[in-house]
């Protein structure tokens, strides 16, 4: 199926009438990330330009640890920060047609970071970037930045809270 570009939510609209849902097959098409560095399973919730919840179920860590003789979960609070990086990059790639995008956003600074307690055992997690201001107000090809806040829980508890600054890329 080919939709015009000005349809691009179209089927999106069709399925629910609020916020858009994207499945993992949509997040390749949007994000320039191959499928084994997404840290994003699926949204949930997007409103393109404005803000975006996803899952990620993390049911085996990156990395397993020797720990006095026992393997020992566990998933970096880095890798949570990543996921809000990749997650505020839908909300900006979102806002425009595919075909005008020539650079991609980027992580221009991390204004703060809190790590609220370390994942221990394997869950779900829920990550939310919101962008502060409006998106429309930065010029193309301009030095400006675009501020996010952001937090991941897991089970339920938050995990991390960060704001950031992304770069838009040119469409």
């Amino acid at each position: 199926m080919n939709l015009q570009e000005g349809d691009r939510w179209e089927l999106h609209r069709q399925i629910s009438p609020g916020a858009l849902q994207l499945d993992s097959t949509d997040l390749e098409k949007i994000l320039p990330i191959d499928r084994e560095r997404m840290l994003i399973d699926r949204v949930i919730s997007l409103r393109p330009g404005v803000y975006a919840i996803a899952e990620k179920a993390v049911s085996a860590g990156p990395k397993e640890q020797q720990f006095r003789g026992r393997e020992q979960f566990s998933f970096p609070s880095t890798l949570a920060f990543s996921a809000l990086e990749q997650l505020s990059m839908v909300v900006l790639l979102a806002e425009f047609p595919s075909s005008s995008v020539t650079e991609f956003p980027s992580l221009f600074a991390i204004d703060s970071i809190e790590v609220c307690a370390e994942m221990m055992e394997p869950g779900v997690l829920h990550v939310h970037a919101r962008s502060e201001g409006d998106i429309d107000d930065l010029e193309i090809g301009a030095d400006n930045c675009c501020s996010f806040v952001g937090e991941v829980t897991v089970n339920g508890e938050n995990f991390v809270t960060a704001s950031w600054k992304m770069k838009k890329g040119k469409p």
